[in-house]
């Protein structure tokens, strides 16, 4: 792992999502999102589609700030079982 983390091979973000619960999850968000678009004007779906994409914008931050806090929050609790702190 250190060495994939030194040649820029290591990418946690392309693990995250793969599970079969996730992407059924995923496939259903997808079809009822087709479905209501569908029935949009033009001007609608792209307002929309703005919209979506900002949330989208969000959920990545929130999702990038909770793996460097659990990153961090596991480091701090093996620096903790190193010290033998009670």
């Amino acid at each position: 792992m250190i060495k994939e983390i030194y040649q820029g091979d290591f990418r946690p973000a392309d693990n995250l999502g793969m599970t079969e619960e996730y992407q059924e999850k995923r496939q259903v968000a997808y079809k009822l999102g087709k479905q209501f678009m569908d029935r949009l004007e033009p001007a609608d779906k792209d307002e929309l589609s703005k919209i979506l994409e900002a949330h989208m914008e969000v959920l990545v931050a929130g999702m990038e700030e909770g793996y460097i806090y659990g990153f961090s929050d596991g480091i701090k609790l093996i620096m903790e079982a190193i010290k033998g702190k009670k």
